[in-house]
């Protein structure tokens, strides 16, 4: 395994997946770090299916390796390498110290939505680092640079909020915090306390170049941040893991949004998430 620590590592699928090797690219650009795509390989029966399984893939790593370092120019190194292993174990295993991992995503109604997805899911529960959704249909032209980060009022992810405005400070755009709030007869559920415009505030100190917008939205935020997408040029949200019959996933509150959401959606390890 190459050494990927401080590395963007992206998950090259069978496909080449071009939308999320180009956000990595951007980023290892936008950032100054190296940039490793990693592609995962089933295990063969035999000798044969072998030989034809790896030259299917040194073939595939070499042409999307190509193109990268192509559009890097040297201004970063790029690396390559194919794991025998399922998608999610070979982006665990390259993820390792990794500063960001990226992944590919369908856009709904197309074929193989529902498998992908699955695997975008088992995948951040078991990355210790940021992890960024990034849906085929991207990138998309943006009359403006926006970031939106989804906020919790019962519980302010930092980590989230950190991630929202260092991307924004790097992109140069405008920040927008989307807070979920709950009509008062909801008792049973946390009313938006003053802590969130105080951590606003705090962080404004650091990045005072970046304009920040903070919106209530009634009820849950998942709705908003999926509106929100069709403008925004990334959503972040805080990366909170969930038990399901069939494994760790990320929460309920997460899946629509990484689904939905039409931009790449960033999920930041939260330090409340035991996973993490």
């Amino acid at each position: 395994m190459v050494d990927t620590c401080g590395l963007i590592v992206v998950a090259v699928g069978p496909d080449g997946s071009p939308a999320a090797v180009s956000f990595g690219i951007d980023e290892a650009v936008r950032c100054g770090r190296g940039l490793h795509l990693v592609h995962a390989v089933d295990a063969a029966a035999d000798e044969q299916t072998s030989r034809r399984r790896d030259e299917d893939a040194a073939w595939l790593l070499s042409a999307v390796g190509r193109l990268a370092r192509q559009q890097v120019a040297d201004i970063v190194p790029v690396s390559a390498e194919a794991v025998v292993a399922s998608p999610a174990e070979a982006v665990r295993r390259a993820s390792a110290g990794a500063s960001l991992v990226v992944l590919g995503r369908r856009a709904r109604g197309l074929r193989g939505h529902h498998q992908l997805r699955s695997v975008t899911e088992r995948i951040p529960v078991h990355v210790t680092g940021p992890v960024v959704s990034v849906p085929d249909t991207w990138p998309q032209v943006r009359t403006e640079r926006l970031v939106v980060v989804g906020v919790d009022p019962a519980d302010v992810s930092l980590e989230a909020l950190s991630e929202g405005f260092r991307a924004a400070c790097s992109r140069d755009a405008r920040l927008v915090l989307i807070v979920g709030t709950w009509p008062p007869s909801a008792t049973d559920r946390p009313q938006p306390a003053g802590r969130v415009d105080e951590v606003a505030r705090a962080m404004r100190a650091w990045y005072d170049d970046v304009p920040v917008e903070v919106i209530k939205s009634p009820g849950s935020a998942v709705g908003a941040l999926v509106a929100a997408s069709y403008d925004a040029n990334l959503v972040v949200m805080a990366r909170r893991s969930a038990w399901r019959p069939t494994g760790m996933r990320v929460d309920p509150d997460v899946r629509p949004v990484l689904r939905d959401a039409v931009c790449p959606v960033l999920l930041s390890p939260d330090e409340t998430d035991w996973m993490a």
